[in-house]
């Protein structure tokens, strides 16, 4: 019976051995019943962590307006397990009124604790939660300014474009005032594109870094600004810039990011390169081939990466020399691998011989390079290579 067990379990509470009030707190949760709540908020009070930190599992399990208050006392507790759980457990807290039961545990609560509840938010989705929301904006500590402005960002909507802004122009915090700049993005609503600009002159690039990245949730609506940026704003921006109109899938933006793999900047044209290939204009595999004599290895290996994308077979040799470097042998395999396996008609009977005998480039590699995992993947794409040879040597045999 449930209250026999409940009665034991009191008992067992004020026993002087650990494992049995861990026991009994087991016990209290099996009983499944919601008198059991106020047993648990007892062994909250327990001088063993572990046994606290069981009861605040235990109290997580119940749907009741009854263990708010416990669960957020136990945000406070001296032990960082009992905190952990505690904050957990609030945050699995989930309904129509989620927001309102948590609202305490946002105002007073420590740091850890309120930053959980208030990223939560976005996953109850409640709209009604984003007035909360904005009122901490106001919050004296920069952690719950970011989280706010991140979670506003999820389901702030129309609604928060105008405090989000005034965040951008005014916030102390460099960090709350990038999150600010991804939230609009995220919004998307053309009427924040122009605050968000007016962050470019933002004296922190790492400011100015997202709100570039940020252009990209407004479409094209943003394309002439990135283009603008692209040939005038400073080196990290360019080339943030780049990587932007790679995203933004318009074709306007192919010549003036193949202009910029000319350019003497080598973050500009690693990035134009990268965006080229997610742009997907194959009128940019010629320029990109171009670039695989470039005099910098990392923007060799993008221009690769690229042509890998727009689908130009070119690069298998490019990518067996990759193999034989420290950085990039595992990508060059996959890569590889992958083109193996959903293209392989697109490979020439010289490319698969090649492949077949990466032996060579194996022995080439530094014993810390070449890992098990290396040598397993060489081995398996001179084994793709061979089945796509054999195959192609069956059906000139049945032709």
């Amino acid at each position: 019976m449930r209250w026999l067990r409940l009665l034991k379990s009191s008992i067992d509470l004020r026993s002087a051995v650990p494992a049995d009030r861990q026991h009994a707190v087991r016990e209290i949760l099996q009983a499944a019943d919601p008198a059991g709540i106020e047993l648990l908020t007892i062994a909250l009070q327990d001088q063993e962590p572990a046994v606290r930190a069981r009861a605040v599992e235990a109290l997580g399990q119940f749907a009741s307006l009854l263990i708010v208050r416990p669960l957020i006392q136990a945000s406070a507790d001296s032990a960082p397990t009992v905190r952990q759980s505690a904050a957990q457990a609030l945050r699995a807290l989930s309904g129509p009124n989620a927001s309102l039961l948590l609202l305490p545990a946002i105002q007073h609560a420590n740091v850890e604790t309120r930053v959980l509840i208030i990223d939560s938010l976005a996953e109850i989705g409640d709209a009604r939660d984003v007035e909360v929301l904005l009122e901490l904006l106001h919050d004296e500590d920069g952690q719950i300014r970011e989280v706010a402005v991140r979670t506003l960002g999820k389901i702030g909507g129309t609604k928060a474009i105008d405090s989000l802004l005034e965040i951008l122009r005014t916030d102390p915090v460099n960090e709350v005032r990038a999150g600010a700049a991804e939230a609009l993005g995220k919004i998307g609503d053309a009427h924040a594109l122009n605050g968000l600009l007016a962050s470019l002159a933002d004296n922190e690039e790492w400011v100015q870094y997202r709100a570039v990245a940020a252009l990209v949730g407004f479409g094209a609506n943003a394309l002439d600004a990135l283009l603008f940026l692209l040939t005038r704003g400073l080196p990290s921006v360019r080339a943030r810039a780049a990587w932007a109109l790679g995203r933004l899938d318009d074709p306007r933006a192919l010549e003036p990011l193949v202009h910029a793999l000319h350019d003497k900047n080598p973050d500009l044209r690693k990035s134009a390169a990268e965006a080229l290939g997610h742009l997907g204009d194959p009128r940019a595999i010629e320029p990109l081939n171009a670039l695989l004599n470039d005099e910098n290895e990392q923007i060799r290996w993008k221009a690769v990466q690229a042509l890998g994308e727009l689908g130009d077979f070119r690069i298998i040799h490019p990518l067996v020399e990759f193999i034989s470097h420290e950085h990039f042998a595992d990508e060059a395999l996959q890569t590889l691998r992958n083109m193996l396996v959903t293209r392989p008609s697109g490979f020439s009977l010289a490319d698969l011989q090649t492949l077949i005998k990466l032996d060579i480039v194996l022995s080439r590699l530094t014993s810390n390079v070449a890992s098990v995992g290396i040598r397993n993947e060489i081995s398996l794409v001179k084994q793709l290579a061979r089945q796509e040879v054999m195959r192609r040597e069956t059906t000139v045999d049945v032709g």
